[in-house]
């Protein structure tokens, strides 16, 4: 049986290096094997939470960490499908958690009704 997209970016996460650097209006998430061959790219754009709503994004989740590079780790492992469905973020520096320097909230496309 063939494995759907979601599936194969989950194994993919699961069994690969994750590199992620800026680029232009956001961050550029890339996937390598164990022999440093890309597997998978994807850009995220930031937005603000006014421009989600403008794009009638929907909210994935949020979270807080150190840097983020630790939120989107966070966010890889506890948001189902999350790199099939992410496509979008955006930077809170003044968190609830005193503990946390930010948090991220992450956006995925809103189904068409």
């Amino acid at each position: 049986m063939k494995k759907s997209v979601a599936e194969e970016l989950l194994e993919i996460t699961k069994s690969s290096t994750t590199r992620i650097r800026e680029c232009k209006g956001g961050l550029r998430m890339s996937f390598y094997d164990k022999n440093d061959k890309l597997i998978f790219s994807k850009k995220l754009a930031l937005i603000t939470e006014a421009e989600a709503k403008k794009n009638n994004y929907g909210q994935m989740g949020s979270a807080g960490g150190q840097d983020l590079c630790h939120c989107l780790y966070i966010a890889t492992r506890h948001a189902e499908n999350f790199c099939a469905r992410v496509v979008a973020y955006s930077v809170n520096d003044k968190p609830k958690d005193k503990q946390m320097k930010l948090e991220v909230t992450f956006w995925e496309k809103k189904e068409a009704k």
